[in-house]
C-alpha cells in the first residue's frame, strides 16, 4: 500500500515494476494481502481505515481466499502488535536484528520495561 501522496497510477506502476523484477529473478509469482478491517482507537477515532487491495483486483491477480484469522493488539497510537512481532521479541523466529529492534522499540514506546 502506497501513501496517498503518491501520484496517480503510482500503485499500477509499482505493481508492474515488482512483477517485472520478480520475473527477471525467475520468481514465478507474487503474493499480496489486503486488510479490509477498520480499527478504532480508544478515543473512538478511526486509526486504520483498512484496504481492499483495489490495485490487485484491477490487475490480473487471482483471488485465492482468506488467510487464517490472527489476533492483533491495537495500541493507543493506532500501531498494531501481532503474533509475529511477539515471536520476534521472544526469539522464536529467524528475525533479523533490525526487525527485532523495531519490535522492541514499539513495545518500549508503549510502556514495556527492560
Amino acid at each position: 500500500m502506497l501513501a496517498d501522496s503518491v501520484e496517480a497510477n503510482g500503485e499500477s506502476w509499482f505493481l508492474a515494476r515488482v512483477c517485472r523484477l520478480a520475473a527477471h529473478e525467475d520468481i514465478a509469482g507474487v503474493v499480496a494481502f489486503s486488510d479490509p478491517v477498520p480499527r478504532l482507537l480508544p478515543t473512538g477515532q478511526v486509526g486504520w481505515i483498512g484496504h481492499w487491495g483495489c490495485i490487485d483486483q484491477a490487475s490480473t491477480a487471482l483471488y485465492l481466499g482468506r488467510t487464517t484469522p490472527r489476533r492483533k493488539t491495537l495500541l493507543p497510537d493506532g500501531a498494531t502488535f501481532n503474533e509475529r512481532s511477539s515471536s520476534k521479541l521472544l526469539g522464536w523466529s529467524a528475525a533479523t536484528a533490525t526487525s527485532r529492534s523495531g519490535c522492541t522499540a514499539l513495545v518500549l514506546r508503549h510502556g514495556a520495561v527492560t
